[in-house]
């Protein structure tokens, strides 16, 4: 350890009034050391602002991705919904509906042409008006089939693909949302122990700072109240 080195002295028989100098020791290796505290303290400082406002932006940006996630789930949901309850039920009804009345039309054809081929039994046969029928009936009845496999193909399986799709969206939403909470409640944590942390060792320098400044303060003796130097 260093000795301190007195670089005044006052005169012996000197009159002096309270609060005086009367010795004044070399203060540079205080003044070094209240430097080195101050730039200490000024750095943590700066650091514990940077650190402040990186919590604050992972506080907004967490915010920010769970309400778009959020708002991704509401529009999925939306979709489903629609499907199960909109779109999806017109759609079967609409398929539904040109499937019967292609197999109505099919149906009271076939029922006409009964009658003629009826008719014809008695007596009364007009051959080409019951072949013009018989190849009518077959366009109603393929015309029929195609209403019924495409009623039978969106109800077994484009509208239950199209639903259990918007549901694997809905569920993907959820769990995305739960990621985001996590992850972004891990950046959080992280970011406020380390400005904890930072805010620890800036009031450990400031103790430091403060400390040296009364070391530094020492390097300086007064008269305690007014009187005659005597050494």
């Amino acid at each position: 350890k260093e000795e301190s080195k007195i670089v005044f002295l006052i005169e012996d028989g000197i009159h002096v009034g309270k609060g005086d100098i009367l010795i004044r020791l070399d203060p540079s290796i205080f003044e070094q050391t209240v430097a080195e505290a101050k730039a200490n303290v000024e750095e943590m400082n700066a650091l514990v602002a940077v650190q402040q406002q990186t919590l604050e932006w992972e506080k907004i940006q967490a915010e920010r991705e769970i309400k778009s996630a959020e708002f991704d789930l509401q529009v999925a949901l939306l979709e489903l919904e629609k499907l199960e309850k909109g779109d999806g039920p017109l759609e079967k009804s609409r398929l539904e509906g040109e499937m019967l009345d292609a197999k109505k039309k099919y149906e009271e054809l076939e029922g006409y042409i009964a009658d003629l081929k009826a008719l014809a039994a008695k007596g009364y046969s007009n051959p080409l008006e019951i072949t013009q029928a018989m190849e009518k009936v077959a366009q109603l009845r393929e015309g029929y089939e195609v209403a019924k496999r495409q009623y039978d193909s969106y109800t077994d399986y484009i509208l239950p693909t199209q639903v259990n799709t918007a549901k694997a969206k809905v569920q993907k939403c959820r769990m995305l949302i739960e990621q985001i909470k996590r992850g972004e409640g891990f950046k959080i944590g992280k970011a406020i122990a380390e400005l904890e942390k930072s805010k620890k060792e800036y009031s450990a320098h400031k103790t430091a700072l403060e400390e040296a400044e009364k070391e530094l303060e020492k390097t300086v003796i007064r008269a305690p109240q007014a009187g005659i130097a005597v050494l």
